[in-house]
């Protein structure tokens, strides 16, 4: 927003030089205001923090981020922290690991007649392991185990392949793509 203090002032005083001059630097100080009133709107919201307000927020949560994170990973971490309130349910353990580590970013087990929990993270999200482990374990009985595990690539599964057929793959695509994630 471009400020215009000069164009309030009446016409008498609009003229005389000082105000000018004094118009011309309240503009500029008007400006500044708005755009801190506006950045601190934007750091309302998850979406649109900027690196400041995430570390903020992240030490608040007493959260560390991992060296090298982008800011767009920590605002995934910052939304399953704030996703994982009452009621601790299958359902909102599933949303609290949507948001943390994508939507196909894990594998979730409940096995019932085993106490067991298991979390099984896609090679992608494998840097929030301990996130993970932390959220999950506040949000499930005190009386079942918690497994969380990396869904590494299972190399035997090119044992008996030809170079021919992986011929349209790359190493990272073979790294990222969850068909070879899968048993």
């Amino acid at each position: 927003m471009k400020s215009d203090i000069r164009g309030h002032f009446p016409e008498h005083i609009g003229r005389i030089l000082e105000f000018q001059e004094i118009g011309t630097a309240g503009d500029i100080e008007i400006d500044r205001v708005w755009e801190v009133l506006a950045q601190f709107l934007r750091n309302c919201f998850l979406d649109t923090l900027d690196e400041r307000e995430c570390a903020a927020r992240e030490r608040t949560l007493s959260i560390v981020p991992l060296p090298g994170e982008t800011l767009e990973a920590r605002k995934r971490r910052l939304r399953g922290y704030y996703a994982s309130g009452l009621p601790y349910t299958e359902k909102k353990l599933e949303e609290v690991l949507a948001a943390l580590c994508g939507e196909n970013g894990y594998e979730l087990s409940v096995l019932r007649d085993q106490y067991r929990v298991e979390v099984r993270l896609k090679l992608a999200a494998a840097g929030l392991r301990e996130n993970v482990a932390e959220l999950a374990r506040k949000m499930i009985p005190a009386n079942m185990e918690l497994r969380v595990s990396v869904l590494f690539n299972r190399w035997e599964r090119f044992r008996y392949m030809r170079w021919g057929e992986l011929k349209n793959e790359t190493w990272g695509s073979i790294l990222r793509d969850p068909k070879w994630q899968e048993a």
